[in-house]
């Protein structure tokens, strides 16, 4: 099975989520690999999945800090 970058990018995140310092660098990094539309859906499931623990380090990482990430309903099937 093949994996995508995005859910690379998530599974990194989530291994590395036990240091803020971490997460960022790493979601930076996946950022600047993917596309526009896997990078808000990132975004979003950052805030979801880490809830208000990590949602302004995605906000300001994906949006800039001037809009704010919604969580996403249901997981990405691409």
């Amino acid at each position: 099975m093949k994996t995508t970058m995005l859910a690379y990018s998530k599974l990194i995140l989530s291994k590395v989520s036990f240091s803020e310092a971490l997460f960022e660098k790493e979601l930076k990094k996946a950022l600047a690999t993917l596309s526009g539309g896997d990078r808000l859906h990132l975004g979003a499931w950052c805030s979801r999945r880490f809830g208000g623990k990590y949602r302004k380090i995605a906000n300001r990482s994906v949006c800039g800090g001037k809009a704010q990430l919604k969580p996403l309903q249901r997981e990405y099937a691409g």
